[in-house]
């Protein structure tokens, strides 16, 4: 027959570009008709073959699988039924169901009887209250939805991209074993029949590389219960959008959401391609399908025929890409992206557009998931990209510890496979090579990713840079081989598991050896996400210093109503954490508490919360380095010293507050310094009645003490639960009224790594020690159960006239502490200017700093004179050590007066040296001294 290329045009904005979708996509451009095509072809397989001898980590691997797949195997070899009957379905003649309807977050209305058993739809949405994976043999055979776990295991949360999904073969346990009902058991049910799916993509993975039929049998014993299933099946609240009017659904075809469809079944069409030559010309004559199994409800036999069977898998996959085509996520966040993995793969296992009555091949599905139309409901690859990634930063705009990393990572892996089966978009667009590269603007310098938003804390994700090595050396390009092979240096180590054996089949053997090493920016700024990262390097990643600044931007998914947020970083951890997402998105816990301002690090105006539908951009008044969307500091005055100022226009519907904080680092060694914060908080549109400074930091547990060294006097009055939105979520230790300044030792409990905390004092100040809750999200395994240690510092009134000023120093982990003390010297009180002073260990060395919301207005403390935002005045003893200046006007003391030649604000630094005073500086100034003045290059 004669090919026809069908020419099918639409118009649509995207961003600010008209865009032209045309069907680009022929069966000419596919790579092979053969099969298996997706991952693999047949020729390849002896240069596989020759890597799993060869390499060991994919040897490991190999024989992983084996040692997952063949004691079920054994097992199947006697009695499939054993196997295929612990399979989620709905056995029972007469509810056979068909037709599946929510109500809330669950299933209960289920009708229709089919003639074969159908897929079992999961009874509930969320993760949380789940029924976790069991092993085959405690698995109730041709069940009623009914679960068992071990008895002292409670139901919890369902890890959705496990990569371990070999429970299955953990046989012979034995621990008791209870039962759940169906009602009770969550996502347990998909988790179950995604493991068994998984089982026969496993299974598929060895008969390729063996030719044993014994494992193609078990496969398709799998894939076909399944898929005779889910053909039957509507997709879930089928009759949605006529009942509604046209409304959109985000319902599934398999399961609840359309997400759960690629998160569960997205590596069963991989398994059928695998097989598919032994489906097509062997299984479908087998006297199991044309006889049936004498007793066992998943074997009856059948009448209707090898074509027929072979149609319910064209039935069942266009089913589940339609539902992702009709029920999708659109052009922007991550919905889309999720959805297109399962769709891709489903697409580029079907047959030629020919094969098919409807004309609905590979070459036209494929179409639609790259090129489109960009529907209400479905965004195409190419228009996704565009819509979300920055052409500045190369981030996806949404939490970057999870979705975002994810997303990119998404992105790059489908344009790998679709250049695998030959339709190449990786050479196409620079924004696919820049977005592969992009997460290191997101790193602590340990190598985790800010917890920012919705996420966990995570090291990078490695599967888009092997990926892209990879690709690079088929494309015989060096040059991006070796980018892509610096860029893994980010990571702690090779991802090398995955569920869809990636790096078995598509992975470099060893990572190219390149000179540079990775180098962290002293900044990095995303306006998307409203987010600023400061970083004090060092060779040594535990002797580095870093912060974030943020707040959450109008334009960012899965972003948390967190206020003017921070967190902090020293001696190789994670200090001052973000709490992350709670147990799921439906839970008390997350939106009580875990997402909004109390768990967070920040300033409560009234105690009242954040809202997420009021975003709050933060305003970056001036900073040094200087911070820029996507880009590097063009330069920096000082290896020791660092700040942004940045402004929060808390507005809810409750209340207006302005806020400001000015964070900086001091650096006092090359292994130690510390933060400073100063956070000014107002009510403008009514009552100040208090503003609560809340703080949490990692650990085992803390103390607090006075400026002088002794126990704080703690007594047993609790906070208000009620002060502050989600205050019911803290545990009072003790609470003190007091204007003094004082301190706060806190012990992280892992590689003797501990903070400590100096706040000056203030009138009107209530002073609370606290527990806050568990921080599962956090990546130190023994501290994610364990209450968190917080505390909070009510100042009655307005805090901006009466600022919070807190200074901040990791120690331990191979570092002493530097400071002895804070205080506020002997000066006179002035509106809108915070002063304080650093007391050294080291006998005779000093911080003056200065920080003002007015630079310019004259700052006066300890015998300097100061016009701008923020400045560090050091002595060792009665010399001057040096001094930092930034965003300065004119700075005066004795022995030295600077003062901007063009009245414009300048950044600078002075070190005195053997009696010559060397500086650098961003402007022209004019210096008077009666030192010897030298000018240093600025970096």
């Amino acid at each position: 027959m004669k090919n026809i290329r069908i020419l099918v045009m639409s118009f649509f904005l995207t961003g600010n570009l008209i865009h032209l979708s045309a069907q680009q996509v022929s069966e000419s451009d596919f790579h092979s008709n053969m099969h298996p095509r997706i991952f693999v072809t047949a020729d390849d397989k002896e240069e596989l073959l020759q890597k799993i001898e060869q390499v060991s980590w994919a040897k490991d691997i190999y024989e992983s699988l084996k040692q997952e797949v063949d004691p079920i195997l054994v097992i199947h070899r006697k009695d499939p039924g054993y196997v295929i009957s612990r399979m989620q379905m709905h056995w029972e003649s007469g509810k056979r169901y068909t037709h599946f309807y929510t109500e809330g977050n669950f299933i209960p209305r289920r009708e229709g009887n089919a003639k074969y058993p159908t897929v079992r739809i999961t009874y509930g949405r969320a993760a949380s209250g789940s029924v976790p994976l069991a092993p085959l043999d405690k698995i109730i055979p041709y069940g009623d939805g009914s679960l068992t776990k071990p008895v002292n295991v409670d139901r919890g949360i369902v890890k959705l991209t496990d990569v371990s999904m070999n429970t299955l073969s953990q046989l012979g346990q034995t621990i008791p074993y209870d039962t759940v009902p169906f009602n009770k058991t969550g996502l347990g049910t998909e988790t179950l029949n995604r493991a068994f799916i998984h089982l026969a993509w496993k299974s598929s993975i060895l008969y390729y590389f063996t030719g044993n039929k014994d494992y193609a049998k078990l496969s398709a014993d799998i894939l076909w219960n399944f898929v005779r299933g889910a053909s039957q099946q509507e997709q879930v609240n089928p009759d949605f959008e006529e009942r509604t009017g046209g409304k959109h659904s985000s319902n599934g075809y398999l399961s609840f959401e359309t997400l759960g469809d690629t998160r569960h079944f997205a590596t069963l069409p991989l398994a059928y391609d695998m097989i598919y030559n032994y489906l097509h010309q062997e299984y479908f004559d087998l006297e199991q399908f044309t006889k049936g199994i004498s007793g066992e409800m998943w074997a009856p036999a059948h009448t209707e025929g090898k074509e027929w069977a072979l149609q319910r898998f064209e039935i069942m996959f266009k089913r589940l890409i339609e539902n992702k085509l009709n029920r999708g996520g659109a052009l922007h966040g991550n919905w889309n992206t999720n959805e297109h993995q399962s769709a891709m793969l489903y697409a580029l296992a079907l047959d030629a557009d020919t094969s098919y009555v409807d004309g609905k091949g590979r070459a036209y599905y494929v179409n639609k998931l790259i090129y489109g139309p960009t529907t209400d409901t479905h965004g195409a690859y190419v228009d996704v990209l565009r819509a979300n990634v920055s052409p500045t930063t190369g981030l996806w705009p949404e939490a970057p510890a999870g979705y975002g990393q994810g997303s990119i990572s998404q992105l790059i892996r489908f344009g790998f496979i679709y250049y695998k089966n030959g339709i190449d978009l990786l050479s196409k667009d620079p924004l696919l090579n820049k977005m592969s590269g992009s997460m290191p603007q997101m790193l602590f310098p340990n190598g985790y990713v800010t917890n920012y938003g919705d996420a966990s804390y995570a090291g990078i994700n490695t599967d888009q840079l092997e990926l892209m090595m990879a690709y690079a050396k088929e494309k015989k390009d060096t040059l991006r081989e070796q980018q892509f092979a610096a860029l893994m240096k980010y990571a702690k180590k090779r991802e090398l598991v995955n569920e869809f054996y990636y790096s078995l089949f598509f992975y470099l053997s060893e990572v190219p050896m390149v000179k540079s090493e990775p180098k962290l920016e002293r900044t990095s700024y995303s306006s998307v996400y409203s987010l600023i990262f400061e970083r004090n390097n060092a060779a040594d990643y535990r002797d580095a210093l870093a912060f974030t600044l943020m707040g959450f931007g109008k334009d960012t998914g899965h972003r948390q109503p967190n206020g003017m947020n921070m967190e902090l970083y020293g001696r190789g951890h994670v200090l001052a954490p973000d709490q992350g997402i709670g147990q799921d998105y439906w839970s008390r816990d997350t939106h009580e508490y875990k997402i909004n301002v109390a768990g967070h690090n920040t300033v409560s105006p009234n105690g009242k919360g954040a809202d997420n539908n009021m975003p709050q951009n933060l305003e970056i008044l001036c900073a040094e380095p200087a911070v820029k969307d996507g880009g590097a500091p063009v330069m920096e005055i000082s290896p020791d010293h660092q700040f942004i100022e940045a402004a929060n226009h808390f507005y809810t519907k409750e209340l207006k507050a302005e806020q400001r904080r000015m964070l900086s680092i001091v650096r006092t060694s090359p292994k130690n310094g510390y933060f400073v914060d100063i956070f000014s908080s107002k009510v403008v549109d009514g009552e100040n009645k208090y503003h609560d400074y809340i703080y949490h930091n990692m650990g085992t547990g803390f103390e607090m003490y006075t400026s002088q060294g002794t126990p704080l006097p703690l007594i047993d009055v609790p906070l208000d639960s009620l002060s502050g939105k989600g205050y019911s979520y803290f545990t009072t230790l003790g609470s003190l009224k007091t204007d003094q300044d004082f301190r706060t030792d806190f012990h992280l409990g892992v590689d003797d790594t501990h903070m400590r905390m100096f706040m000056l004092g203030a009138k009107g100040r209530t002073v609370y020690q606290l527990n806050s809750l568990f921080n599962h999200r956090y990546y130190e395994p023994s501290l994610r159960q364990l209450p968190v240690p917080a505390v909070l510092v009510r100042q009655k009134g307005e805090a901006w006239g009466k600022p919070f000023i807190a200074v901040y120093e990791p120690y331990g982990n191979g570092a002493e502490p530097q400071i002895k003390s804070i205080y506020r010297g002997r000066t006179k009180e002035q509106d809108g200017i915070s002063k304080l002073t650093v007391e050294h260990r080291q006998s005779g060395i000093v911080d003056h700093i200065v920080y003002s919301v007015l630079p310019e207005k004259e700052s006066d403390y300890m015998g300097m004179k100061f016009k701008g935002t923020y400045s560090v005045l050091s002595f060792d003893g009665k010399e001057m050590k040096s001094l930092y200046i930034g965003n300065g006007l004119s700075f005066i003391i004795k022995g030295l007066k600077v003062v901007s030649v063009s009245g414009e604000p300048f950044n600078a630094c002075f070190e005195l040296q053997n009696g010559i005073l060397f500086y650098t500086a961003d402007k022209e100034l004019s210096i008077v001294t009666s030192y010897e003045l030298k000018k240093r290059m600025i970096k």
